[in-house]
């Protein structure tokens, strides 16, 4: 569920298209044309979206949010030792998805804006504390002043849930700075 303070900022950014589609449109009329469809802006954005899915077993190793690829499985019989039989390593399905934007204001500022879902099919006998699922979405202004330096700030908000149904979330605002050294700077 998305959280409260964040659906009018989503719902903003996703009537945004359509009010370009209303300015294209009226734009056009006033310049004697028909002009291009209303929803021409989401057919443009659309195009534009990296998106990515993910399905396996043992993948789990190979996503960012969490995860095992291994989980036991079985029917567990307790011996009168305390040794425990009849359990078997098996491997955990995992699903991922990914949705990113990314947009060119202009030559030297850029942003994304995405959402992106891990999901594990947990095993039956994995910890009540194991990685169920989690997902996080992300909006950022980049500023590009020379090809060799990037600033930016990043908002993201992100939320996990455990196997037993434990859930929580968090949100941060992270800035960057990045500069690309070159062989050619200590000549």
């Amino acid at each position: 569920m998305i959280p409260q303070h964040l659906v009018a900022p989503l719902l903003g950014l996703l009537l945004a298209p359509l009010v370009v589609g209303v300015i294209n449109r009226i734009k056009a009329l006033v310049a004697g044309r028909r002009g291009p469809p209303l929803v021409q802006p989401y057919r443009d954005v659309f195009k534009s979206l990296r998106r990515g899915a993910v399905y396996g077993e043992g993948v789990a190793s190979y996503m960012n949010d969490g995860g095992t690829d291994l989980g036991p499985k079985g029917r567990p019989v307790i011996l009168a030792n305390r040794q425990i039989i009849g359990l078997r390593p098996d491997v955990v399905p995992t699903l991922g998805l990914m949705v990113y934007y990314d947009h060119y204001w202009n030559e030297r500022w850029s942003s994304s804006i995405g959402w992106s879902q891990h999901q594990q099919y947990n095993l039956s006998f994995q910890s009540p504390e194991a990685f169920q699922s989690g997902q996080y979405a992300s909006v950022n202004l980049l500023y590009t002043p020379d090809p060799r330096l990037l600033l930016g700030a990043e908002f993201m908000w992100g939320m996990r849930e455990d196997n037993d149904g434990n859930k929580g979330d968090d949100t941060r605002l992270q800035v960057s700075f990045k500069y690309a050294f070159s062989s050619d700077d200590f000549r």
